[in-house]
């Protein structure tokens, strides 16, 4: 089915007579304008869109939320707003220049262009830090006033070259950061809460996850590590919130997973190059999906960001729900919310698994088979639950003796077994590699990782040779003390025990 951005573009196209432009560039050139479409989540792209084009050029919004943010972002500046019907809400005041003084207002518009843009990456890089913009201007000393810098953010006023470079050193970055024109836009693609969370709590969260995916996007195409993405995004078409359970299946069978748990979901997801970020949030986040685009707008990357801190079990589903929002595609009606629900949980616990362990129904079911499944599915006992009345295994009225029965045993908020999180590993891996090859120093590997590197230098043939040079009963009590170091690591890292297989067995050739 057609995204609101394709229909709407679709109807605007048709009405001006020229044909949707899917690829690079605006959606819709005509001989007197130039129109982009977007949500409310991509407006501020339509700045780099449209830039260089002289003569009208407009921002249409798929729906009122997305026209209204439209309205405010372009407010001070040459881009117009339109409705999809056509009338035009905040004309555009870009014209066409004549032969005379083409090269003036060439410049003045790349100077306009130039400052919203800056003005946008100051923000955002504010944002990020929760920083006000009273903690920015006492950051600089005062060397500008808190007025200057909102301007400077919106793309009123520019600031000195000495300026910014003493805001971009407040704010930990380099100025080249601030001048830097990105190479990708970050499209929000859903936004999960328990609670209601208020607009600075989201600003900065998602300021801090588009800085993190702008870095790690430049990192890997400086290695040449250009993957392509093996996920749909936003392809399995969903009418009724059932859709979802073959979705997670379908995409299941596309990952070669089969049916059987899923050890360890983080790292299926980072084997297909879905970048997971882990970030220091408020309890009301539960996680956030995103897609990275060049500005081309084809497809880069994949993300999802969850809680740092968050339960085992809690994470996983979090990922698996966020993965459900990533590859649905919804038709008008369709509750997201419920449908990406259906999909974490089909993942985790297929249907076929889950009555294969269980049985068809059950008119009981004991607190130790539950526990036993979140230990094999890595599910709380709250959302297998959940599983068993969506599947009408169990009835909707036991279902609701359970949720009694928890809130008495106090697992609402505990539960027994505890599932350990899952850590994301793959980007690390890359940016140790890419300090191993000297593409990056130190410094960037631990903005990038946001920690401090513990490095080990390798021991020297010098440092070598003095060893073995030691008496043998001193070489053996040091290897021995070493090794009494190493039992902890061997006997706690999961992975490590997860390479232990069963007993080695020796077969005949033949």
């Amino acid at each position: 089915m057609p995204t609101k951005h394709d229909k709407t573009a679709k109807l605007i196209a048709a009405r001006e007579g020229v044909s949707y432009n899917q690829g690079p560039g605006p959606d819709i050139k005509t001989p007197h304008q130039i129109i982009e479409v977007e949500t409310a989540d991509t407006v501020t792209n339509a700045a780099q869109q449209l830039r260089g084009y002289r003569g009208p050029v407009y921002v249409v919004g798929v729906d009122a939320k997305a026209t209204r943010v439209a309205l405010e972002y372009y407010k001070d500046t040459t881009i117009g707003v339109m409705e999809a019907s056509g009338k035009i809400l905040k004309p555009s005041t870009r014209k066409r220049p004549s032969s005379m003084n083409i090269e003036k207002e060439e410049l003045a518009t790349e100077q306009r262009d130039t400052a919203i843009m800056l003005g946008e990456r100051l923000k955002r890089f504010r944002l990020a830090r929760g920083m006000s913009l009273d903690d920015l201007e006492a950051a600089i000393n005062g060397l500008v006033s808190k007025q200057a810098l909102s301007k400077y953010e919106r793309g009123k006023m520019q600031a000195k070259v000495t300026t910014l470079n003493r805001i971009a050193a407040a704010l930990g970055i380099k100025s080249a950061q601030l001048w830097g024109e990105s190479t990708c836009q970050v499209e929000w693609v859903a936004y999960r809460k328990r609670t209601r969370m208020g607009k600075k709590e989201q600003e900065q969260l998602q300021s801090l996850v588009a800085e993190v995916l702008e870095k790690r996007v430049s990192l890997l195409e400086r290695m040449g590590e250009h993957k392509t993405l093996e996920i749909p995004i936003q392809e399995f078409p969903v009418s009724k919130i059932e859709d979802a359970e073959g979705a997670a299946l379908v995409l299941r069978q596309q990952w070669d997973l089969g049916i059987a748990p899923i050890a360890n979901l983080v790292s299926v997801l980072e084997d297909h190059f879905i970048h997971i970020i882990e970030v220091d949030a408020i309890e009301t986040f539960d996680g956030i999906s995103a897609v990275v685009r060049d500005n081309d707008k084809n497809v880069l990357s994949a993300a999802i960001a969850t809680r740092r801190g968050t339960p085992g079990d809690r994470h996983r589903f979090n990922i698996a729900h966020e993965l459900g929002h990533l590859t649905l595609k919804l038709d008008e009606g369709v509750d997201a919310e419920k449908a990406a629900f259906r999909f974490g949980a089909a993942f985790l616990l297929p249907a076929e698994e889950l009555r294969r362990e269980v049985g068809e129904r059950l008119s009981r079911i004991q607190s130790e088979q539950l526990q036993y499944l979140k230990w094999r599915y890595g599910m709380s006992i709250q959302a297998i639950l959940f599983r068993l009345k969506d599947l009408r295994i169990i009835t909707a009225s036991y279902y609701t003796q359970w949720c009694m029965e928890i809130n008495k045993l106090g697992w609402k908020k505990r539960e027994p077994i505890e599932i350990p999180p899952e850590k994301p590993k793959w980007f690390h891996q890359q940016v140790f590699r890419a300090l191993s090859e000297e593409l990056i120093e130190e410094e960037e590997a631990e903005q990038l990782l946001n920690d401090t590197l513990e490095t080990t230098s390798s021991p020297s043939l010098i440092e070598r040779r003095a060893f073995f040079e030691l008496p043998t009963d001193l070489r053996r009590s040091l290897l021995r003390e070493q090794a009494k170091q190493m039992v902890d690591y061997y006997q706690n890292d999961p992975e490590w025990r997860e390479l232990e297989g069963g007993d080695l067995v020796e077969y005949e050739s033949t």
